[in-house]
Formats: C-alpha cells, structure tokens, sequence
C-alpha cells in the first residue's frame, strides 16, 4: 500500500524505510494474512501482493505504518485476514483476546439512513453488498469500528444517506440538525498541507469523480463532514500530491526588494 512511485521503486531494490520499533499487522492485531498471493488494488496507489502489504508492516515500512489504521478493512476480505496461530497462554490472553464489537451503528453516520436500499456497493477485493444489507450488518454490531467510521464517507452518494425523520419534539428539535466541523473547515490532505495536483480526478466506487482541487475547496468552506475528513488524508494524499504548504512568512528576503 505504499503511496508514492519513489518507494514502490525503492522497495523494489531494498531501499525500504524501516523502523520495526513502529511496526504493525496490516490485518489487525492478532491477525494474518491466509492469501498471500491475492493482489490488492486501490484508485492511485501501486497494486500489491498481500505478503508484500504484511511484510512492509512488519519491517516498519513508513508508508504503510501510516495507513495501518484503515487497512484492515480494506483488505480483510481479499487477503483472508485469520487470527495467528499459536496464540499465548490463557492465563494472559483470554481476557482481552478479543475486542468486542460496537453495540451498533449506522453506516451512514449518526442520524442518517439509506434511502436507495436496493443501491450495491462494490469496494475493491470485497463482495458486492446491497446498502441495506450493510445499514443491518451495522444496526446488529457485525462492523468493527473502523468499518463504522469509514463507510459513511464510503457510500453516502450511491446509498442517498439522509437525515433520519422523526416527528419534531421540543427536545429535540435544538439538535436535529448536525453541524459542518469547523467553522474554518478542514484540510483534505491533513492538517498543514495542500494539494499540488490540482487538475487530478479522485474516483472511487459509487462516488462521482472530483478534481483535487474541488475536493479542497469543499473541505475549506466546511462542505465536507468530520468523518471525510479524517479518512480523505489517507485516500487522496498519493494521488493529489499531498504536501506541507509553504510558509511565506518564514524569515528570509524579496529578490525583488
């Protein structure tokens, strides 16, 4: 899942950053990949063998170590994610060996529900799911908390999210509405940088493509939620050239006087 052409070709030498001291298991903790050899694609990254994705997380690979958040989920299903053989002894890990799942959430965010049940979302390596079959998995706690944070920003267009409606009572009414973040908004590519392709279209299943620099205008003006944009750094940052904005009020001088 390496994220830039430099070290896609740097792996393919040896010239791999590593830091094991920050490593991680890019199926989550306790688990590994049982298709090594399962090819995983995503919209503007390299495509890569499962074996190779673990392997860079193993060895602290900087590019992956970044993402390890997010790419259980994305892989899960392509690389046959299962727990490790040979786990330790019951005196130390059958208490906190497995994480429990969420009481419950809804795919489309707080509030919100589908309104094209019969709409299919289609990801990359994962089996087509029509998006009220994934509003249940979420209502019934089947989705880790990942899944649950990132599927909002995932298939709110094909699944036409919308406000749950609900007979207006004077408690609630204050708070029907949820705010955009930041009166500011946010940053598309993290906090303190900017895209440098501007022209270069994002595409990803089920969402109309969008320039780079229309995604960070949407972002600036506040148009884009909380939960796009913590995922949206990760997704877009390769492709649009995500980089630290140059700071003009650095010490320095105008060759110009």
């Amino acid at each position: 899942f390496s994220s830039r052409t430099k070290s896609t070709n740097n792996l393919r030498h040896g010239g791999r950053r590593k830091n094991q001291e920050v490593s991680c298991s890019v199926c989550g903790d306790g688990k590994e990949v049982s298709n090594p050899t399962a090819i995983f694609s995503f919209p503007g990254q390299p495509m890569k063998s499962c074996e190779e994705l673990q392997n860079d997380g193993i060895e602290g690979d900087a590019d992956v170590v970044s993402q390890c958040a997010i790419l259980p989920t994305l892989i899960t299903p392509l690389c046959g994610c299962q727990p490790v053989v040979g786990a330790p002894s019951a005196q130390q890990a059958s208490p906190t060996t497995v994480a429990p799942l969420p009481a419950g959430c809804s795919v489309c965010g707080e509030g919100k529900a589908v309104t094209n049940s019969d709409a299919i979302f289609s990801f990359p390596g994962q089996p087509a799911t029509s998006c009220v079959e994934l509003q249940d998995n979420g209502k019934q706690g089947n989705l880790s908390d990942i899944q649950c944070n990132l599927y909002p920003t995932l298939i709110a267009p094909l699944c036409g999210c919308q406000p749950v409606v609900s007979a207006p009572t004077a408690q609630t009414s204050p708070t029907t509405v949820a705010p955009f973040p930041t009166e500011g908004g946010c940053s598309v590519c993290g906090d303190g940088k900017e895209v440098t392709n501007a022209d270069v279209i994002f595409s990803f299943p089920g969402q109309p493509s969008t320039s780079c620099i229309e995604l960070q205008l949407n972002g600036e003006q506040g148009n884009i939620s909380e939960s796009e944009c913590n995922i949206y750094p990760t997704l877009i940052a390769p492709l649009c050239g995500c980089q630290p904005i140059f700071d003009v009020s650095e010490p320095g001088c105008s060759v110009c006087g």
